[in-house]
């Protein structure tokens, strides 16, 4: 785990405050993904509680009995599942808008402001804090995904896919937005 790696290079202090905030982390990330199937199943017609119930309960018993390799095929699994539906929403989305040109024309000049921004000191520091302290590296689920790699070029290659799909996915998330 991440706890153990920062315990062997920073003695049992790294480790515990690893461990807290990694906790913290997948606790946090668990819940949304937990809201977010709430809030799909009441869109289906089925309550919201309902719905958090039997997926929480389903996710445990397939991560505590399937272990890291289930859940590695089912984030390959929601990765192309992704990967094949953002693409046809965000067209979509750009089509109904009026295409790209026209959602273009719709951003207030103020939005394209960067330096005389009436915030930009506000977005200057969420920037730096987003950018140096970046709690998604402690995330148990990503420590253990680096951890499955076998050797150095595994790695790299592991890094430079996933470099190049989160460009996309922020593409595309930034269109919809």
């Amino acid at each position: 785990t991440m706890g153990d790696v920062m315990g062997t290079l920073y003695k049992s202090s790294g480790q515990v405050i690893t461990g807290v905030l990694g906790f913290f982390t997948a606790l946090c990330i668990a819940g949304m993904e937990l809201t977010v199937i709430g809030i799909l199943s009441e869109s289906l017609g089925i309550g919201f509680h309902f719905g958090v119930w039997v997926m929480g309960v389903l996710l445990v018993l397939y991560t505590t009995h399937g272990g890291i390799k289930s859940v590695a095929f089912t984030d390959v699994f929601q990765g192309l599942v992704l990967f094949a539906v953002l693409p046809i929403i965000t067209v979509a989305a750009l089509k109904q808008a009026g295409g790209i040109k026209q959602v273009l024309l719709q951003v207030p000049t103020t939005q394209l402001r960067l330096l005389n921004h009436p915030q930009a000191s506000y977005y200057t520091a969420l920037f730096l804090s987003l950018s140096v302290f970046q709690f998604s590296v402690i995330d148990p689920a990503l420590m253990q995904r680096i951890l499955m790699g076998r050797t150095k070029q595994q790695l790299r290659n592991q890094f430079f896919i996933v470099a190049v799909c989160l460009l996309a996915l922020m593409v595309a998330l930034s269109l919809l937005g």
